[in-house]
């Protein structure tokens, strides 16, 4: 884990392996069905968002992207808590 960012009700993490990227919003408490999402893209490519936004009960993701060398932007969403970050953990 690289960096993460709690919401209203869980944390949107954001992981690397050394390939890839990936980001993945988890409920503190799983329960009914809320609208959740975790989205990650390279900043220099803005029309390729990989996004998974959708009602869940316990987590939104994981969305990968490999992004070697390059800035990311990413972030989540549980209900109508939502965070989102730009050009950053470039490298």
């Amino acid at each position: 884990m690289i960096d993460s960012r709690e919401l209203r009700g869980g944390t949107v993490y954001l992981t690397y392996n050394g390939e890839k990227n990936c980001v993945v919003t988890v409920r503190d408490r799983p329960g009914k069905r809320v609208r959740m999402g975790a989205g990650l893209r390279t900043s220099k490519d803005q029309s390729n968002v990989i996004v998974d936004d959708a009602e869940y009960t316990e987590f939104a993701g994981p969305v990968k992207v490999e992004a070697k060398g390059e800035c990311i932007d990413w972030g989540g969403l549980i209900g109508d808590d939502e965070w989102e970050t730009f050009k950053v953990h470039c490298g």
